[in-house]
């Protein structure tokens, strides 16, 4: 399990966050929004003993 989440990770993480950076140029509002979910979950992720 621990391994699949590791690999959704590295597979989706950088995509979801070029999509947000994508969306903060073009709708600064919502852009920065998905921004603040991906560092949420980018956190929540590699430092799952934080949150």
């Amino acid at each position: 399990m621990l391994a699949f989440v590791n690999f959704v990770r590295i597979a989706f993480l950088p995509g979801f966050l070029q999509i947000a950076l994508t969306f903060s140029d073009l709708f600064p509002l919502f852009g920065n929004f998905l921004l603040m979910i991906g560092f949420e979950f980018t956190v929540a992720t590699v430092f799952p003993n934080l949150t």
